[in-house]
């Protein structure tokens, strides 16, 4: 071979390897369309002087990567000092809320005053670290049997079944249930039961406000009288309100067989479907509409604020998709925000929506939008009146059925 052939030789091999493995800093032009970033990197610092270097510190919000609300699933790590951090992977634009605890609800970072402070919200829109400040840590009170509530209630202890944690209820009365004992009830069953009448249990230190607005609405004569059943939720949170998953369907099973029996056994009930009601929000607001449509028998009516759908590894739509409509009159009152996870979730309920009206040509069902709601039970609050409006109208005769 001669000496300029052997040149243009080399220099072609050296240029075709060039190619391949790149030079410098540059991206090689075979690289796969398949690694094009898709998701960014957020670091979360906090900054706590009170705390010592051994304290246990989490993170817990909207997202799976969050540990979806789990107190103790996601722990940060100490760095120095005053300093906790952790790294978390989030899809490119994705909004996310979230909090930090000590491992459990009963403690949470405060302002300066010593309040509770509301959810933080956070964008992947870049890689980027968050920094918070924890000024101090405010400890709420874990006596269940004491806060500020309006009305009677009683509390029952250690409900559990195959599948589902051991667990308490409360009980709302409605006005005059002690007086008139020919009356009975219709029965309203509430996920997350610790949220809905006692600010001193309720995860966020916020409760719905049921026990404040029933009274009010029954006493103007707004709504029809009714029970209201508060279930506790357990560290299974997650999987039980999951009716994609076994353990939701073994929640299920709970409801109907072990604490609706009670009620019924125990209170002035009218237990047939059409005076029993289902309600929660998020995870309880999918489940509260599963329990419906699976069992339009038991449930005729469903409370579902703020719906997870179909998010992440959920999603009900298709099950919904796939199923016949309840051959049982039912209903649903359906709502959601749009701030934040409200954002996030709308997607799930549009689809569902659609299924509805499109495929099932059900119309049964009410869906209302607060454009400046957010994923919180000071929002279900403010949303709860119009539901109770829809679902227990006043009516003339509430004698036994």
């Amino acid at each position: 071979m001669k000496k300029f052939e052997v040149l243009t030789f080399m220099l072609l091999t050296v240029s075709f390897v060039t190619l391949l493995t790149g030079c410098g800093q540059s991206q090689s032009p075979f690289q796969s369309q398949s690694q094009k970033q898709t998701s960014h990197n957020i670091t979360f610092e906090l900054h706590s002087p009170s705390l010592k270097p051994n304290a246990e510190i989490y993170i817990t919000g909207s997202s799976l990567v969050l540990g979806n609300w789990q107190p103790d699933s996601v722990p940060l790590s100490y760095i120095s000092e005053d300093i906790w951090q952790i790294t978390l992977p989030f899809n490119i634009n994705e909004s996310f809320e979230y909090k930090f605890t000590q491992g459990d609800w009963s403690v949470e970072i405060a302002d300066k005053n010593g309040s509770v402070l509301p959810n933080f919200a956070g964008l992947a829109d870049k890689d980027k670290t968050i920094v918070i400040k924890a000024e101090q840590w405010a400890s709420k009170s874990q006596n269940t049997f004491s806060g500020q509530i309006t009305g009677a209630v009683e509390y029952h202890q250690h409900f559990s079944s195959e599948g589902i944690l051991e667990r308490d209820i409360i009980v709302w009365l409605p006005p005059d249930y002690n007086k008139d004992m020919q009356q009975s009830y219709p029965v309203l069953y509430m996920h997350d039961g610790q949220n809905i009448i006692d600010p001193a249990t309720s995860s966020f230190g916020v409760d719905w406000q049921m026990d404040e607005t029933s009274t009010d609405m029954m006493n103007n004569n707004e709504m029809e009288k009714i029970i209201i059943v508060g279930i506790n939720n357990s560290k299974d949170r997650s999987t039980e309100l999951d009716p994609t998953l076994k353990q939701g369907q073994q929640y299920m099973d709970f409801v109907i067989n072990i604490i609706k029996p009670f009620i019924d056994s125990n209170y002035r009930t009218k237990p047939k479907a059409e005076y029993t009601a289902v309600g929660g929000s998020s995870m309880g607001g999918i489940m509260s509409f599963a329990m419906v449509w699976q069992y339009p028998q038991i449930f005729s009516k469903a409370i579902v604020m703020s719906p997870a759908l179909k998010i992440d590894h959920i999603d009900y739509v298709s099950v919904v998709q796939n199923s016949n409509k309840p051959s049982t009159p039912v209903y649903f009152y359906i709502d959601n925000g749009g701030i934040g996870l409200e954002q996030k979730l709308q997607s799930g309920i549009d689809e569902m929506l659609q299924v509805l009206t499109k495929q099932h040509k059900f119309e049964q069902f009410t869906w209302v939008q607060d454009v400046d709601g957010r994923h919180s039970e000071a929002d279900w609050a403010k949303r709860l009146p119009q539901a109770f409006k829809i679902l227990f109208p006043k009516v003339t005769d509430n004698k036994n059925n």
